[in-house]
């Protein structure tokens, strides 16, 4: 009888483990369809020399491709990488605090906040292709609402998008607009932290800036390292909304890392030298990942960590 029933409890073991399996089968044909053989090959592409456009098979070239980027082609790539990090040094830091002072805003549930909160969210919805063409179509030097209301105020028009000095800033001004995903993250994080917490340091007479430098801020670090991470993978992968909004007028303001592997490929046709240089990219936001988990002492969890 007994052994019956653990047979019994083995075979249901078993089909619930099956079971189990059959559900996420998906999402790894998923990742390995459209991720890691897609890797794999792009991998393969970056040593060999491969142009979609011939007709002939590619054959292999060994590094030749990374000596480029770095020799004959670092101009342009070395003025990609740079535009890359200044707009990531910028916006990373402006996106974070702005959303925290957002955040400290509107975390108290008071009446009518959560308006103010979707508000600010909405943004974040628009797919990135629907916020270039708008934000091009905003800023437009001849037609756009704004230059159409400086006119009528009396002001020139300015350049925004149409002009190489204006662009890169214009361009990290309008990126601010997405601040309301970490908005929504800092508020989770902030009702995280215990009411008594708070109100103790009151009652002991601490401040507002003593309460927010000494308790809200040391206890909202996951969330400012988990911002951070995901905030340097994002700046530096900054693609869709530049091709949107550059204009002939902008240069090469904003062709980022991504826009100028993205140019090598479908002007230049040069899939080879294209997945080398989105490999070096993969390798830079590793490098920079890597350098921030390892520097991430200042994190407190809570746990004695």
């Amino acid at each position: 009888m007994g052994n019956g029933l653990i047979k019994v409890k083995k075979k249901a073991k078993v089909r619930d483990t099956i079971t189990s399996y059959l559900f996420i089968v998906p999402v790894l044909l998923g990742i390995a369809l459209f991720t890691l053989i897609p890797m794999g090959s792009s991998l393969i592409y970056s040593f060999t020399e491969y142009r979609t456009v011939d007709t002939n098979p590619s054959y292999f070239v060994g590094l030749s491709h990374y000596i480029t980027a770095f020799t004959d082609d670092w101009g342009n790539v070395g003025n990609a990488l740079w535009r890359t990090f200044v707009y990531s040094f910028i916006s990373i830091p402006l996106s974070l605090v702005l959303s925290f002072i957002v955040a400290l805003l509107l975390v108290r549930d008071t009446k009518g906040i959560k308006i103010y909160r979707t508000l600010i969210y909405l943004p974040v919805l628009l797919p990135a292709v629907v916020s270039g063409l708008l934000w091009a179509d905003i800023l437009d030097y001849y037609k756009g609402v704004v230059n159409m209301l400086l006119t009528t105020m009396g002001f020139e028009r300015y350049g925004f998008y149409t002009m190489p000095d204006t662009a890169l800033p214009t361009f990290i001004g309008t990126s601010l607009f997405g601040i309301g995903g970490g908005m929504i993250l800092w508020i989770a994080q902030m009702k995280t932290i215990p009411d008594a917490l708070t109100e103790a340091a009151r009652i002991e007479g601490a401040g507002y800036f003593t309460r927010l430098f000494k308790i809200v801020i040391p206890m909202c670090t996951p969330m400012i390292f988990y911002n951070l991470v995901l905030n340097i993978i994002g700046a530096l992968q900054v693609f869709t909304s530049a091709i949107m909004v550059a204009t002939g007028g902008s240069g090469n303001s904003l062709s980022f890392m991504a826009v100028y592997i993205y140019n090598t490929l479908t002007q230049g046709w040069n899939m080879g030298y294209a997945c080398a240089l989105s490999w070096l990219l993969f390798l830079i936001i590793g490098i920079l990942t890597v350098i921030v988990f390892s520097t991430s002492k200042w994190v407190y969890y809570g746990d004695g960590n």
